[in-house]
């Protein structure tokens, strides 16, 4: 005969057991019912991956084109100071990466690094993004190739292209005692003000290669501001002036 002690203690482990199991099912409620989301590391409702595609903000893969790096090519400001550039377009009409990172190199005839740089870039849908570098010091010894790559994977998000805010006018080119010039006048035309701006000049030989380039940089450019810009080198250029291109570069989302 079962005592009255024995059966009071299994009451109260069936009913602790009772209360464990409508807390396990509560919650296995709530994980197989929830709403599909792009941030439960599952694939469902329209998504085409695992929390990527459909209505996700990210990108899938495989439904990203990679940035196209047109060239690369590094310039000697002064024997074993470098200034090095890559030409990077994005081709993807509603993608883009907030931060990607990146390394330049430069080798010498045997292949060897001679130094690097690192760095980071945002990169907007149907832009081209100049990638500049400036005074990449290798000690005095000559640099015979340079590399670009990005570091790491690229998180694609849904962005809208944006319209030119800012506008090149007046350039010209110049000299002053046999070094060339670049001047213009840089304007913002949105609807607010622009901070952390950066411009670059790309010079071109007659055979449509990149010959030189360089970079200057604004804090900020206000509403409907316009400013100066100049471009200056410490020597002539390697090869006669063909044509010359000004690209600005800004971030809004700052």
């Amino acid at each position: 005969m079962t005592s009255w002690g024995t059966e009071r203690r299994n009451r109260f482990i069936s009913f602790v057991i009772l209360i464990l199991l409508i807390v396990a099912g509560y919650y296995l409620f709530l994980y197989f019912s929830q709403d599909p989301t792009c941030f439960d590391g599952k694939r469902n409702g329209d998504e085409t991956g695992v929390d990527c595609g459909g209505s996700c903000q990210l990108f899938c893969d495989d439904e990203i084109v990679s940035p196209v790096i047109h060239w690369v090519r590094h310039f000697e400001i002064v024997p074993g100071i470098y200034n090095v550039i890559a030409y990077i377009e994005n081709l993807n009409t509603s993608a883009g990466v907030g931060r990607a990172d990146y390394i330049f190199k430069l080798y010498d005839e045997k292949n060897v690094v001679l130094t690097e740089r690192k760095g980071y870039v945002s990169i907007r849908p149907k832009e081209i993004i100049p990638v500049v570098e400036g005074a990449l010091n290798t000690g005095k010894l000559t640099a015979v190739r340079s590399a670009f790559a990005f570091i790491g994977d690229l998180t694609w998000t849904k962005e809208t292209p944006r319209d030119p805010a800012l506008v090149v006018s007046g350039e010209r080119y110049f000299e002053v005692d046999g070094l060339p010039r670049i001047s213009g006048v840089l304007t913002n035309t949105s609807l607010y003000p622009l901070d952390d701006i950066s411009a670059v000049a790309i010079i071109y030989d007659s055979n449509g290669n990149a010959s030189a380039a360089s970079r200057t940089f604004f804090e900020s450019i206000g509403k409907d501001q316009s400013v100066d810009f100049i471009f200056t080198w410490p020597q002539k250029f390697s090869k006669p002036l063909f044509r010359f291109e000004i690209i600005p570069l800004y971030d809004t989302s700052r």
